[in-house]
């Protein structure tokens, strides 16, 4: 059954700075919820400056557009076939952690739905050890923007993973359009792997530290990227702390500056 914390079909959801936990298993859905698969056009979720975690499969599901900024969405295990961390059809995810621990055959920290249109950058984003893992699944006629992400850790199998065709890219792949499926790839570019070197992870304090040079200054300036809601723009001059950006040279990648 469905054990969300945050639950909405349709209109437009606005979450600021909340925190939402979820400690059900058993494949019970995801923490937030938004939109449905019949109407994806129906819903949107603007998210800010949020924490949003699960035991088990799913973090976040958006069945629509998702505009979410400045967040740490982690995920826990479960013994179903496939886990993610957050799967969303349209929108934008910038300056976010996205993590999952694992899962039992196949893991993804973010998966891009069957023709959704999604950019992911300057994130960090980690799965755990399983059978079939990747950072980032791409469903069919889906098309992806990555950009200035950290993939954190050794255990993917793959940094983008094709859906249809299983297809499996690593690092080299993550920057280039020209090994992904026509279509599937809007850019790629940036993508580096590293630590980054958080204060403290298990207890989901993201502030970064001296060790965090592998997300200082790597980023980009998204509004200069992406078609952004107003509001949305202006809450990328700002981290998951309230703090300005960019505090250096450059956006720090990840949901905090140093």
């Amino acid at each position: 059954g469905v054990a969300a914390a945050f639950e909405m079909d349709r209109g437009t959801a606005t979450l600021l700075g909340s925190a939402f936990s979820s400690t059900a298993s058993d494949d019970a859905g995801a923490t937030v919820s938004v939109g449905t698969a019949i109407d994806r056009a129906a819903a949107t979720l603007v998210m800010d400056r949020c924490l949003v975690t699960s035991a088990d499969v799913g973090a976040v599901a958006v069945a629509g557009t998702g505009w979410i900024t400045n967040s740490v969405m982690r995920a826990g295990r479960s013994a179903w076939d496939a886990d993610m961390a957050l799967t969303i059809w349209s929108g934008a995810v910038v300056n976010s952690a996205i993590a999952i621990d694992g899962a039992a055959i196949m893991g993804w920290s973010v998966l891009v739905q069957q023709d959704g249109d999604v950019s992911l950058v300057n994130d960090v984003l980690s799965v755990g050890s399983s059978f079939v893992d990747a950072d980032v699944a791409v469903g069919s006629g889906a098309a992806v923007r990555l950009q200035n992400n950290l993939f954190w850790g050794t255990d993917a199998d793959c940094r983008v993973y094709a859906i249809d065709g299983g297809t499996c890219l690593g690092l080299a792949g993550s920057n280039s359009c020209a090994g992904w499926a026509a279509g599937t790839c809007t850019a790629a570019s940036g993508n580096v792997e590293g630590v980054p070197a958080f204060a403290d992870w298990p207890a989901l304090d993201v502030h970064l530290t001296a060790g965090s040079t592998a997300v200082v200054d790597a980023g980009l300036d998204p509004a200069a990227l992406l078609a952004m809601p107003a509001a949305v723009e202006g809450a990328c001059a700002f981290d998951y702390y309230g703090s300005a950006r960019p505090a250096g040279g450059a956006w720090d990648i990840g949901p905090t500056e140093l």
